[in-house]
């Protein structure tokens, strides 16, 4: 039976206290008027509208449009790949813990807990890909991480010709996020990704459903962004993992989300 882990009930909780952030609607919104939710927006200078800054700072253009809508074709709007909903969970293979992390139940960043916790579990499973982002506020040096789940084998998509994974990361039976890793190869090696090299995307869309073109999403694609992602072979055959990083500027081009580290186990 496939497997697939899940973050702890507390996630949601401290998430939302922390970030001010409501999740019971769509999209992917958490940003607020003058700062996203782990990334700042951009203030015009003294003397500029806010459109010319926006233009200045590479605003997406109708090229990123249509390569985002490429990128997008292949992907269902509420989540997954086609594939059905996914298997059950078997009992006791979740990532994560009942009740808050060791040393506070107010400390959001378990980046090496929830590696520690997906290489754990994962490596098990039929198939499936468990991953950790940190996410990194500039304007305050506070640090958040998730867990994401794609209880699926990475999708071939014909249209960008890259490897897709999307996954989600959830507190309880709630959707908290989305997270897309697109790559040109599964294969150890180092791939770089920007509005003009496509090796490795990443996409992060916070809120209960995934909407790849909602204004405040973002993509590693988009003007004024970068990624890359360091690949390895895992502990079973054919597996992979390794750490990514990257700056995904939203879809207005005016806020961003700074990955300070990224982890992903790939089971396939």
């Amino acid at each position: 039976m496939k497997r697939r882990l899940a973050t702890p009930t507390w996630l949601g909780t401290l998430t939302a206290a922390a970030l001010a952030v409501t999740l019971s609607g769509a999209g992917c919104g958490p940003y607020s008027e003058g700062q996203s939710a782990y990334g700042q927006q951009q203030q015009p200078p003294p003397g500029q509208q806010p459109g010319q800054y926006q233009q200045q700072q590479g605003a997406p253009n109708s090229s990123t449009e249509a390569m985002i809508g490429d990128l997008l074709r292949d992907i269902e709007p509420g989540g997954g790949q086609g594939q059905g909903q996914g298997p059950a969970p078997a009992p006791n293979q979740t990532v994560g813990q009942p009740g808050p992390p060791p040393g506070g139940g107010d400390r959001l960043d378990t980046f090496d807990e929830d590696i520690a916790r997906i290489r754990q579990i994962v490596p098990g499973w039929d198939n499936g890909t468990g991953l950790s982002i940190k996410f990194l506020k500039e304007s305050t040096g506070k640090r958040l991480s998730l867990i994401y789940v794609d209880p699926t084998p990475p999708a071939y998509k014909d249209g960008p010709g890259l490897w897709m994974i999307q996954a989600k990361a959830t507190s309880g039976d709630s959707v908290i996020g989305w997270a897309v890793i697109l790559l040109k190869t599964l294969a150890p090696g180092r791939y770089e990704g920007s509005p003009n090299k496509q090796d490795v995307v990443l996409a992060v869309c916070m809120g209960e459903t995934w909407d790849g073109k909602n204004p405040e999403t973002t993509w590693s694609i988009n003007p004024g962004s970068y990624a890359e992602i360091t690949l390895q072979p895992g502990r079973g055959p054919g597996d992979l993992e390794g750490n990514f990083r990257g700056k995904l500027v939203d879809n207005k081009g005016t806020g961003f989300h700074t990955i300070e580290n990224g982890y992903v186990y790939i089971n396939r």
